[in-house]
């Protein structure tokens, strides 16, 4: 046995180790270890076998190392270990090119306690992006950030996906949310978003939007009726391939789309903060609706 009395992070790493090692007991050595100032564990590629602990928050990282057969994460096996923690406020899961297994657990699985969240997919199929978006539900969660980044899907699917889905999915589980922070990364030959499906969130006040294609958004409109929470603030990012194509003029129309709504149910008056991130040297210009409905 080690004792740590002062290790306060721990950091984990089977980025190149074959799957059947990830689950050797004699890699794991830390499920050893005395560490009573843990606070904080971040684990790669492997899910960690359950020890004594306090920590706060917790990391996941999966993704295929090069030249590697993909790794399936087990939800079950991370659901188990999530239970083992009783002081979790926030969790980050980050999964690139992966498979996921739902066997032996019922989904949604319900982790109390946790404040922050983040969940990111990227490079993942489709098929197996949904069953994830539905598998845990932070009970607690008063902000959330949700990432899709260049999900995979049949070229020769031409309905090809739009996020909606997944992203509906992740939302309906936590409606206490009072922050959003969305980032939607697409392949170029992506289908339009049609709607943010931010309806369910009642608590609402602060939400970010991160795209790269903000074309995407042009036919993405809010159907008559349909009711947005009062924002107190509304961060939009424009990224570097939005600048080169000149997409800010989609995403400023929906801003002004967005502000109307909220004029149109009064609940504009609540509304503190407006801020238009980019990189690089492009200005964007806010359009005069825009400016209209601020000074309502």
């Amino acid at each position: 046995h080690q004792h740590l009395p002062t290790l306060r992070h721990l950091d984990v790493g089977l980025s190149f180790a074959p799957p059947e090692d990830c689950s050797n007991p004699r890699i794991h050595s830390y499920i050893h270890w005395s560490m009573p100032s843990l606070t904080s564990v971040h684990f790669r590629n492997c899910i960690p076998m359950i020890f004594p602990n306090r920590i706060t928050h917790f990391s996941l990282l999966y993704h295929r190392p090069v030249f590697m057969d993909k790794l399936s994460l087990s939800l079950r096996e991370l659901s188990e270990f999530l239970l083992s923690c009783g002081f979790l406020k926030s969790i980050d899961l980050r999964l690139t090119d992966s498979d996921f297994s739902t066997d032996g657990i019922s989904l949604p699985f319900m982790v109390p306690n946790v404040e922050r969240a983040c969940v990111s997919v990227r490079a993942c199929w489709t098929d197996e992006t949904l069953p994830l978006c539905r598998a845990f539900q932070f009970r607690d969660a008063t902000h959330l950030r949700l990432g899709f980044e260049y999900l995979k899907y049949n070229i020769e699917d031409t309905s090809k996906p739009d996020y909606e889905p997944f992203i509906s999915q992740v939302l309906t589980l936590h409606p206490s949310l009072k922050s959003l922070d969305l980032n939607l990364e697409y392949n170029r030959i992506g289908a339009p978003f049609k709607i943010l499906p931010i309806a369910l969130l009642h608590h609402l006040e602060e939400l970010s939007l991160e795209c790269t294609h903000w074309d995407a958004w042009e036919k993405s409109k809010l159907p008559f009726g349909y009711h947005v929470p009062a924002l107190v603030s509304l961060e939009m990012k424009l990224s570097h391939v939005g600048q080169w194509t000149g997409q800010w003029d989609v995403a400023t129309k929906w801003v002004e789309g967005f502000m109307s709504r909220l004029k149109e149910q009064g609940d504009l008056w609540g509304f503190a903060s407006l801020t238009i991130s980019t990189t690089g040297e492009t200005r964007p210009v806010l359009s005069r609706g825009i400016y209209e409905n601020l000074d309502a």
